[in-house]
């Protein structure tokens, strides 16, 4: 398996967040991670920066992640970039 969900969104440095499943040995892994695109080929390619949790760690993030959500949306209510929705069907 080797799935691409989406970019999360763009850094100033022309690189992107993107948010992946793929799945080594058996074992099912989400990326959040940081692509740069190969002027020469036009493919992204992934960077050393990022994240790989395990599929069975994911249930446990979301609520962590839901919670920071509230309180910068609280901060930084009008920065469209610095917002998070993880409930299904939004």
């Amino acid at each position: 398996m080797n799935l691409e969900l989406g970019e999360a969104y763009s850094k100033p440095n022309g690189n992107v967040i993107k948010v992946t499943l793929n799945e080594f040995n058996n074992i099912v892994y989400l990326h959040i991670r940081e692509y740069s695109l190969d002027g020469d080929t036009g493919y992204w390619f992934p960077t050393k920066n990022g994240y790989a949790l395990l599929a069975d760690e994911v249930s446990s993030v979301i609520p962590l992640l839901q919670t920071a959500e509230k309180i910068i949306s609280q901060k930084y209510e009008r920065n469209p970039q610095i917002s998070f929705d993880f409930e299904k069907g939004k």
